[in-house]
């Protein structure tokens, strides 16, 4: 793992859109795993605008979300809906090749079980693209709350407070466990 330390919020959007080009022209079927947050809008806007001038493509590529809210996908604080405004179509990933946990489903601990089936399916993952969140979680793997593989996570109020708009507590998510961003 190489770590860069950035001076500015536009200089690692640049850099990781860049970077991500790169890992997509070197191995145009990618198995990446994608961000939501505010960090990577700008990494999204960037790589939007190359794929509109026409040098950058997602078509062969297979995108898993790191996580998801336990929530109906109409909520607009799902990552749901952040990830269709903001990421798939935007860069033109197929809809049968996006994935993201089933935030509606009756069995969180299956939807589990099944996501990390999905990704084994794909061949696991080539890359994932991470942000740190304020407290240090990485996808919703909380300090206090780290898991292996996929899993389901409490939320706090401080972290359903970054999320916007009001939503009623208590809030359950299911993240991608460590294990599974360290196998890209």
């Amino acid at each position: 793992m190489k770590t860069l330390i950035l001076p500015r919020a536009g200089d690692v959007a640049r850099r990781g859109a860049a970077l991500f080009e790169e890992a997509v022209r070197l191995n145009p079927a990618l198995v990446v795993a994608l961000p939501t947050g505010r960090t990577p809008i700008a990494m999204y806007e960037t790589l939007a605008a190359e794929r509109k001038a026409g040098r950058f493509d997602l078509a062969a590529a297979t995108a898993f979300n790191l996580d998801e809210l336990l929530l109906p996908k109409a909520v607009p604080q799902t990552f749901f809906q952040f990830m269709t405004r903001h990421a798939w179509g935007p860069l033109g990933l197929a809809p049968e090749r996006r994935f993201i946990p089933d935030g509606e489903t009756k069995d969180p601990e299956g939807e589990c079980r099944s996501y990390e089936e999905k990704i084994a399916k794909a061949g696991g993952l080539d890359l994932a693209i991470l942000g740190i969140g304020a407290d240090g979680h990485i996808a919703y793997n909380l300090p206090s709350q780290v898991g292996r593989r996929t899993h389901v996570v409490d939320l706090d109020a401080d972290t359903i407070k970054t999320l916007g708009g009001h939503i009623p507590g208590p809030v359950r998510a299911i993240t991608m466990g460590i294990e599974t961003i360290h196998s890209a």
